[in-house]
């Protein structure tokens, strides 16, 4: 009974996890829904906020709550948004760089997310990046025509919103070539990420274009671009997980408590009606055999009967005998 009883148990905690991924998908769909209707409500009022007079920009009013480096959350729909797997922060401080081919610029670039793209910056020559003074934070760079590491911008690790648009700003990189005053203007990167759940790897960026060879834009596609929920409410779904494996580890012991109460009743049943039959049959057979000796007593002819009857059958072969007698001596 316990093979038959096991694959039960086993099938209901199966069907109670496929539900209970049901409802988180089901929740998951509504509260998407549920967040792009008020998103496109915020908008709104922010629009007509914008319209107003006297109307301050209140970008930076989630200054107060203190977030992870690389993590930001979107001051219109109060959404959280998680870099740190792309960079370093999110991969054990292992080196991580993202290339993004030039095209017609003429050039590729190395860029890293919230940590450099340099593996070992202190063994590059003394001819790369001159005028960046500390190395370790160049954001990103390519490789001139001399051969030589120019800096794009030092790295940043907080993303910001501008409107809907998440971006990432690196500043302070080389020093610009061709204009006049090229000692006082510094090589700028602008990172923008677009929320992409379809793509395969972890992120694609592309290059976009540039201004007079100063100021750089890149586009991020990845799925990390995408709304998610604090690290630290990852527990709930956890501890709701365990509640339900609690709940099934309750339920088979439980279960089979009561089966084997339900199979301790049914065999003291069983051997009560046993007994209970035994005697019946017993009090039967002897009420049986007590009628049979009393029909074998009433068949059974008197002792005198049978004594009267063997004496009379002696008698007459006696005579006879006597009378055979009797004619063979007279003869």
């Amino acid at each position: 009974m316990i093979s038959l009883r096991k694959p039960t148990i086993f099938l209901f905690f199966a069907c109670t996890v496929l539900v209970f991924f049901g409802i988180l998908s089901s929740r998951n769909e509504k509260l998407t829904t549920e967040i792009r209707e008020e998103a496109n409500h915020l908008l709104q009022q922010w629009e007509t906020l914008e319209s107003l007079p006297g109307h301050l920009n209140n970008q930076n009013d989630t200054e107060g709550i203190q977030l992870e480096p690389c993590t930001v959350i979107n001051p219109l729909t109060n959404q959280f948004f998680d870099l740190r797997s792309l960079g370093a922060l999110g991969n054990e401080g292992l080196f991580q760089a993202w290339n993004a081919r030039g095209y017609d610029y003429g050039k590729n670039f190395s860029l890293g997310i919230c940590s450099t793209p340099l593996k070992q910056p202190q063994n590059l020559p003394q001819s790369d990046f001159v005028g960046i003074g500390n190395r370790s934070e160049v954001g990103g760079y390519y490789t001139d025509d001399s051969g030589n590491k120019r800096s794009i911008g030092q790295v940043s690790t907080s993303p910001k919103f501008r409107g809907r648009k998440l971006v990432l700003e690196y500043t302070d990189g080389s020093f610009c070539e061709g204009l006049e005053d090229e000692k006082s203007l510094r090589k700028s990167t602008i990172l923008s990420f677009a929320c992409d759940r379809e793509i395969m790897s972890r992120a694609s960026v592309s290059y976009v274009g540039s201004i007079n060879d100063c100021s750089y834009f890149f586009e991020v596609r990845t799925i990390h671009a995408c709304a998610t929920a604090a690290k630290k409410d990852d527990m709930a779904i956890i501890w709701i997980f365990l509640f339900i494996c609690l709940c099934a580890l309750a339920v088979f012991f439980g279960g089979g408590a009561v089966y084997s109460l339900f199979r301790n009743h049914q065999s003291r049943l069983a051997s009560t009606q046993r007994r209970r039959h035994s005697f019946s049959n017993g009090v039967k057979s002897f009420v049986q055999t007590g009628f049979e000796y009393n029909q074998y007593n009433d068949n059974v002819p008197e002792s005198g009967a049978y004594f009267d009857a063997d004496n009379r059958d002696s008698n007459e072969l006696l005579e006879l005998l006597d009378s055979q007698a009797d004619k063979n001596i007279n003869d």
